[in-house]
């Protein structure tokens, strides 16, 4: 068994693959035994020839079908043997230490099930990756607002920005799937992603079930990642923002509506 188990799942992301992959060999690949798993999305843009041509130690998985990320994640989660799985979104940098500080913490916290790291914007500043979990009133807010994280309303800004960056670690509802670092005892307590989720939610519900299982979830600060994420403006009626409210609704449905 591995150290840790890299994952990403790519579609049409030819142009971030590279500092992904350039960076992570400059900063940690060869610290750790490691594995890493991409699993491709059916992109057209050429990602995963690129992959293959200029990063063999890649495994390289093509589903040959258009699937949720809950699902793509899940094919490389079914087929690794790290004893961390880390999901990485394609977009993301690699700073120098992130992921030797993740697993020391790990190491040292056996009641933590994952980590998430600090996210930085491509321009250095702040990125909100830790927050509060859903409830019914606050997801009315969010349908109502179309899920905007620039909304002024006070519950939306506590759920996005209610955790402390200048405190190196601490419990948290949550952390946004673009970077997270799983303890396999937990992945195996709670079970792989819920492909229910086709986009959006299923992290948050992973950690949802993590805590039921008495798992911890902590936003570990002095571990620090870019992800240089460019968010489409919102449409009324766009397919992302319908999947979006999709999984709001399984994920009220999933965790509070069933116990009622």
């Amino acid at each position: 068994m591995v150290a840790i188990s890299f994952i990403t799942v790519t579609m049409n992301n030819r142009h971030t693959v590279k500092p992904l992959f350039d960076s992570f060999f400059e900063t940690a690949g060869d610290a750790l035994p490691y594995e890493y798993f991409v699993v491709d999305n059916c992109s057209t843009d050429g990602t995963a020839e690129f992959i293959k041509a200029n990063y063999p130690g890649i495994k390289l998985v093509e589903t040959g079908r258009i699937q949720g990320f809950a699902a793509n994640n899940n094919v490389a989660i079914e087929q690794c043997s790290g004893r961390v799985i880390a999901l990485i979104n394609p977009d993301i940098v690699f700073l120098p230490n992130a992921v030797n500080n993740v697993l020391t913490y790990l190491q040292n916290h056996a009641d933590v099930g994952m980590v998430g790291p600090l996210l930085l914007n491509a321009d250095g500043s702040l990125q909100n990756s830790a927050r509060r979990f859903l409830n019914p009133k606050l997801a009315c807010l969010r349908l109502l607002t179309l899920g905007k994280d620039s909304v002024r309303i006070k519950p939306i800004q506590h759920y996005l920005t209610s955790y402390n960056p200048a405190v190196e670690s601490q419990y948290v509802d949550w952390v946004i799937g673009a970077a997270m670092f799983v303890r396999r005892e937990a992945l195996e307590s709670v079970g792989p992603l819920d492909t229910n989720y086709f986009l959006y939610i299923e992290d948050q519900d992973w950690c949802f079930q993590m805590w039921k299982k008495k798992w911890k979830i902590v936003y570990h600060t002095s571990s620090r990642l870019i992800h240089d994420h460019q968010r489409s403006s919102a449409r009324k009626l766009s397919k992302k923002s319908l999947w979006h409210v999709q999984s709001i609704l399984y994920f009220l449905r999933k965790n509070y509506l069933a116990r009622a």
